[in-house]
């Protein structure tokens, strides 16, 4: 098949008209079954190369972006990891046995598929989603890889060109968010350079980090660690998917990082290798500045993100203090999800100061369950108003409630013609010792006007 011309934009929110779909179509990635994997983890075979894998492993372009486009990051997953050789990214099964034990997990994950969207919910599981195979996309599976025979590079020229093509789209899969990525951040015991001794796995999990969310209820970014080794019950890790209330919070997921704080932040790693005695590139003169070249395309695709959920991260201060940096780039972002962090008071005023001046689309903010006082929530209310202060309000869930010298403080979840701002479950820590005494004033049927009095 002649490799077509690619005009269609690249983009990390559009399936169909985008040029990654283009690409699949036409054979520049190739999207591999996961049984493929789990069949070689079976076995004790290591991967492939995308020239060697039998045709029945693979599924063809066409049928791969269909279902992509009708599934998202429940079809297509990608995969950032640590090349454990210069030959073979894992010529002992190091990486492999991890994924097919989160292949697993992850088809338990789709039998009892929970979205915050129902309906969507209801159309995936009548079309048997949770027994349809998923679409691995991996560098070494996925691209057409060197092939040298007698010192000579064996691969077509078509091949060649459909190789170069992929490289050039390389990033799309790590900042999609309609597709998984899944980060394999552990390396054996025996390899000096970590996966965050490698500049380029650091790019990639920059990128993971800071993409658009599918659904506030899935986790397209996900870490695969050291649970799924070895003879584990992979059933009984699904939950590592799922970002519903009652899931597990993850601590791997950090705020997106402006393009100097990338550029501050590599420096800061190629110092830390140095002193390891490793690489942070095996070609440093000529993959760092092709690195902070392709962050900064990648950093101006993720800003067109309308959805980023970082809920259950563990956040405090200082990823609190990088998503402000990041945030005034986010111009077209219509909902933010930080529920059950560790934000405080403190960082609530910073936040709410943020939105008095950016994200002029925003619409929704959930910030409930964390650990913002009664200053920080009337901070919120106040900034989240002073966006359109004409709009008419509605207050409810407002209630505050004292025990002798113990206060529960429950929050509050304001409206504005739609626009939800979520507050609900936050602690109330200054006035613990001084008990507060919170009040609603309403005028008529519409709440103008909302105030906490705390008698510190």
């Amino acid at each position: 098949q002649e490799v077509m011309e690619t005009e269609a934009p690249t983009s990390y929110t559009l399936r169909q008209g985008s040029r990654f779909a283009q690409l699949i179509a036409d054979g520049c990635f190739q999207v591999v079954k996961g049984e493929y994997f789990e069949h070689m983890c079976l076995r004790r075979q290591p991967l492939q190369k995308r020239q060697d894998i039998p045709e029945q492993y693979l599924w063809h372009g066409e049928q791969a972006v269909e279902l992509w486009q009708a599934h998202g990051p429940l079809f297509l997953i990608t995969v950032s990891y640590a090349w454990l050789s210069e030959g073979h990214p894992d010529p002992q099964c190091w990486h492999l046995e991890r994924l097919a034990n989160a292949l697993a997990s992850f088809r338990k994950f789709r039998e009892t598929l929970r979205l915050r969207d129902q309906a969507v919910e209801r159309r995936l599981l009548e079309q048997g989603v949770a027994h349809m195979d998923v679409g691995i996309i991996m560098d070494w599976c996925s691209l057409w890889q060197r092939d040298h025979k007698d010192g000579e590079d064996t691969r077509s020229e078509q091949q060649v060109q459909q190789f170069k093509q992929g490289l050039s789209e390389i990033n799309t899969p790590y900042g999609h968010e309609a597709i998984a990525a899944w980060v394999l951040n552990e390396v054996p015991e025996t390899m000096a350079r970590r996966y965050d001794d490698r500049g380029w796995t650091f790019f990639e999990k920059c990128i993971i980090d800071a993409k658009g969310t599918w659904d506030t209820w899935m986790r397209t970014s996900v870490v695969i660690g050291g649970q799924f080794a070895g003879a584990c019950d992979p059933r009984s890790l699904s939950d590592v998917f799922s970002n519903s209330p009652d899931a597990e919070p993850v601590s791997d997921r950090r705020a997106p990082l402006t393009p100097a704080r990338f550029d501050e932040q590599l420096e800061t790693r190629g110092r830390s290798a140095e002193a390891r005695g490793v690489n942070l590139f095996t070609n440093g003169r000529e993959d760092r500045p092709l690195v902070q070249r392709k962050y900064r395309d990648s950093y101006r695709l993720l800003t067109q993100s309308r959805l980023l959920a970082y809920r259950y991260c563990e956040w405090r201060r200082e990823d609190l203090g990088r998503l402000l940096e990041a945030l005034p780039d986010f111009a077209h972002l219509e909902s933010l999800n930080l529920r059950g962090n560790h934000i405080d008071t403190e960082g609530a005023r910073e936040l709410a100061e943020q939105l008095r001046r950016h994200c002029p689309q925003l619409t929704r903010l959930t910030i409930n369950h964390n650990e913002i006082g009664v200053a920080g929530q009337l901070a919120m209310v106040a900034a989240w108003r002073s966006r359109d202060p004409d709009r008419h309000c509605a207050c409810w869930d407002g209630s505050v409630s004292c025990v002798r010298s113990c206060c529960w403080c429950r929050g509050v979840r304001w409206w504005q013609h739609g626009a939800q701002l979520d507050l609900q479950f936050n602690t109330c820590m200054p006035c613990c010792s001084h008990g507060c005494v919170g009040r609603v004033l309403w005028m008529g049927r519409r709440c103008n006007y909302f105030a906490w009095r705390c008698d510190l």
